[in-house]
């Protein structure tokens, strides 16, 4: 390290004990590092930093840049704050006003939020104080949901109405990119992941995530007596809760409110029935209206006649497949990125192996395809499957677990060769800037069928040709 860095022994010894001390508060750092709290930290910029639980007696802090620090937990007696800026930064609260000294949730980072977004949290804040206890929200995948919600985490909070959330997400992938999310707005002791095995939250977590399937809803698993202590809030999020996950829910949680965030499929009330499960709908942003608010963009999408099932399919069938598949890749850009979507993981084997052999009979410099890539577990490395796409020619293939819950704006084109869960995700993407083309998706199962003008969507979509 020494040799890599420049550093003489002492330093390179110092160096060492800091990484030994990793996850240790500010404080103890500063003791390994040999630093003088009283003349080091004068001046300084130390924007970002968590002080966790650290005892600051002595430390001097004039003329310091603390923007975004957080103090909320910290020991401040003895410490000098002169001339700071602290714009962002969240200090202790008043006796009176803090909660065993559990962790606060006003966010370290501005978050700017759109009209739509600011009204929607109007309306929810309104509904909860009212006491409504299953509000939903309804909101298009892609309109800035979790940006709201960590504004209305910090919301509930500021009006000392919220104790413990705890935030349900749809796959253990999305779990772990709210707890970063929420650790990176709160701090990380605010945050808890949790799979239900343990008997309690951390003393400070004020936020545990969970993914949905976590949830027993066996009869005898039922218990008028939480899991967690001071739970207030329940925060159903991108999924659709069954009326037996709600019920076990409302069976543990007596009297707690559940705010449920999902997008809805269609307009009628038919097919919004099973999204309310016995809810009060207090927001409703349609695909429409986020279309004109430039947050999506509709995909181009073209129908033609299926070629059968993957799974199912014979030798010769297989070839079929194969080849028609090869032909529409050949038509896209050599550096396009794209999605395949099978009905199962099964089919997604079968395929792959397939266009390797199909591949090989094709110069690939004319295929449109460079690599074939396998994505299909929802709790698989995204970091992973986004590295694979960062290089032109990659096609990944999904299967519809997958797929259901899938970023398909970083994409250029799908292939789907299968019944969707969730045709809307692949029907009004993300808008990205700079995109000149929108998602061009090539539909074999007639999937959007029902898009169209007079069907409860807007008439600007491609219909099926």
């Amino acid at each position: 390290m020494a040799n890599s860095l420049g550093l003489n022994d002492d330093q390179e010894r110092v160096l060492a004990e800091i990484i030994k001390a990793d996850g240790a508060d500010f404080s103890v750092l500063v003791s390994v590092a040999g630093l003088d709290p009283s003349v080091d930290f004068r001046a300084a910029d130390l924007r970002g930093v968590d002080f966790g639980h650290s005892d600051l007696d002595g430390f001097d802090f004039s003329d310091a840049d603390l923007s975004g620090c957080r103090f909320d937990r910290a020991s401040l007696k003895g410490a000098i704050f002169m001339n700071n800026r602290d714009e962002g930064t969240v200090w202790p609260r008043p006796p009176s006003e803090r909660r065993l000294s559990r962790a606060v949730l006003r966010a370290t980072t501005d978050s700017e939020l759109h009209s739509f977004q600011r009204e929607a949290l109007s309306k929810i804040v309104a509904a909860l104080v009212k006491g409504i206890e299953r509000p939903v929200v309804l909101m298009p995948p892609g309109t800035g949901r979790t940006s709201l919600l960590e504004a209305l985490l910090s919301e509930l909070d500021n009006r000392d109405m919220l104790g413990v959330a705890l935030v349900y997400a749809p796959t253990q992938s999305s779990v772990e990119q709210l707890r970063h999310r929420f650790s990176y707005r709160f701090g990380s002791d605010a945050v808890a992941r949790s799979n239900f095995k343990d008997t309690e939250a951390p003393f400070d977590a004020r936020v545990i995530v969970a993914g949905i399937s976590s949830l027993r809803t066996e009869t005898s698993q039922y218990s008028p007596t939480p899991t967690f202590g001071d739970v207030t809030h329940i925060f159903i999020f991108d999924s659709v809760p069954t009326s037996s996950r709600l019920h076990y829910l409302t069976s543990r949680y007596p009297g707690v409110q559940i705010v449920s965030f999902t997008g809805s499929r269609l307009t009628a009330e038919v097919h919004r029935a099973p999204l309310i499960q016995g809810g009060e709908i207090v927001f409703d942003l349609s695909y429409g209206q986020a279309v004109r608010a430039e947050l999506l963009t509709p995909a181009e999408i073209h129908g033609y006649p299926s070629l059968g099932s993957v799974e199912h399919a014979e030798d010769e069938e297989m070839r079929l497949i194969v080849s028609e598949v090869l032909e529409v890749l050949r038509r896209m850009p050599i550096d396009a990125v794209g999605g395949i979507v099978c009905r199962n993981t099964a089919s997604v084997r079968k395929l792959a192996h397939a266009l390797h052999d199909g591949i090989g009979n094709h110069p690939r410099s004319r295929s449109g395809i460079q690599r074939v890539v396998q994505h299909t577990s929802p709790s698989a490395d995204e970091s992973l499957v986004r590295a694979a796409l960062d290089l032109p020619g990659t096609v990944l293939l999904m299967n519809d677990v997958v797929a259901s819950n899938f970023d398909w704006a970083v994409l250029d084109y799908a292939i789907v060769l299968d019944r969707l869960r969730s045709p809307e995700h692949l029907a009004f993407v993300r808008r990205r800037p700079g995109r000149k083309q929108g998602l061009q998706v090539i539909d074999y199962m007639q999937n959007f069928d029902w898009i169209g003008p007079g069907r409860g969507w807007i008439g600007s979509v491609p219909t099926p040709g």
